[in-house]
């Protein structure tokens, strides 16, 4: 906008300045134009005395020639010239008058103009200061929004995660609920042992009697050619069964299914005399394993039950206080968010009254000049309307 004003002051100064040296130039042809016409003037006067002198002087003329060439009709031509000649210096200083007011005129234009672009300048330097400073407050209380507004972003997100943590002070009963509840733990941990030992003593008979399956199908298979009959009747050497406990400990059920081992047919379609031993099972050690600590865990677990439900209720109402604390703290940044954008609002609007001033100031640039086009015609067709 400075730029803008300082080029339109600039063009004003000019346009004043080449009006002005037309004017000067103009009064010093009319000038030179006056001095003319008195030259010739004071020439016809001196013409006039001349003859006057030479007519009513007492001098003998002796020729008839002078005294034939001057005439009446001579002298009044020539006083006719004179008056001719003083109308037009007459006018000639009429019109130096009249050019003169004029330049005077344009002076106080162009001044008039110089001191309003002058005040124009001056009002929109004030305004873009004011704007300014205006801005930087705005830039700053946004800069402090933003602060303001990571600062309860973290709490918020802190105050979220710790929705789910309930902070609860260290006291005995507490203690003594949490120690209960490592034995119920412990006891469920020592259960789920033992249904793995279960599931793994499970799968050893599966397959077991997958491979005794098989086995006897091929014993029957070969036992159906009587050729077969004969020579198992004579080689092998049937065993009784015998007992195998199945023990506690993971190693010896795992050196129990190493033994067993399927019979292989020999290409003479005969059964190898190395069959696998097939032990029996009692269930009844399954079952019954380490029955009087189970029992002591479940009487605890049943003992601490009605403790732990009063426990649970009193860390139910510290969760259901702790929530509505959130909530509330939740309702205060949402109202601070709410201030933020209603301050965010009253920025947008800002921007644009500044906008609108800026359009002000352009429209007023515009109006200046558009007088200054108008000054300069008006001083284009005075100038015309001049004589020549």
């Amino acid at each position: 906008m400075q730029k803008e004003d300082s080029d339109i002051s600039s063009v004003s100064d000019k346009s004043s300045k080449q009006s002005y040296k037309f004017f000067t130039g103009l009064v010093e042809m009319l000038k030179s134009r006056i001095e003319d016409l008195e030259s010739t003037i004071e020439i016809n006067r001196k013409m006039i005395r001349d003859l006057v002198v030479a007519k009513f002087s007492e001098v003998n003329i002796e020729t008839t020639e002078t005294s034939a060439s001057f005439s009446p009709k001579i002298l009044e031509n020539l006083i006719g010239e004179n008056i001719k000649l003083e109308k037009e210096v007459k006018k000639s200083f009429k019109d130096l008058y009249d050019i003169q007011g004029k330049a005077l005129l344009c002076l106080q234009i162009s001044n008039e103009l110089e001191s309003r672009l002058n005040e124009y300048s001056q009002e929109s330097d004030d305004k873009l200061s004011e704007c300014q400073k205006k801005l930087q407050d705005k830039e700053k209380t946004i800069d402090d929004l933003k602060k303001i507004n990571k600062k309860l972003s973290d709490q918020l997100s802190t105050n979220i995660q710790s929705k789910n943590v309930i902070a609860v002070q260290p006291r005995e009963d507490i203690l003594e609920i949490h120690g209960k509840v490592e034995i119920v733990k412990e006891s469920i941990q020592k259960c789920a042992r033992a249904c793995y030992i279960a599931n793994n003593y499970r799968e050893i008979l599966s397959n077991f009697s997958k491979t005794a399956y098989v086995g006897c199908e091929k014993i029957q298979a070969l036992l159906k050619n009587p050729i077969n009959r004969k020579s198992l009747n004579d080689k092998l050497l049937i065993k009784p069964l015998e007992e195998t406990p199945i023990s506690e400990s993971d190693s010896e059920s795992e050196s129990s299914s190493s033994d067993i081992e399927v019979s292989e047919i020999n290409r003479n379609n005969t059964v190898s005399s190395n069959l696998s031993k097939v032990p029996k099972i009692d269930f009844s050690k399954i079952g019954k394993k380490n029955p009087n600590k189970t029992v002591h865990t479940i009487d605890a677990y049943s003992a601490s039950h009605a403790e732990t439900s009063q426990k649970s209720k009193e860390l139910k109402t510290l969760y259901f206080s702790l929530n509505d604390k959130i909530t509330e703290y939740t309702e205060i940044l949402e109202k601070i968010s709410s201030k933020n954008h209603q301050l965010q609002l009253g920025n947008v609007k800002h921007w644009r009254e500044i906008g609108q001033i800026r359009e002000n100031i352009n429209i007023k640039m515009l109006m200046i000049h558009k007088v200054e086009s108008k000054a300069k015609d008006l001083n284009l067709e005075k100038i015309n309307e001049v004589p020549e």
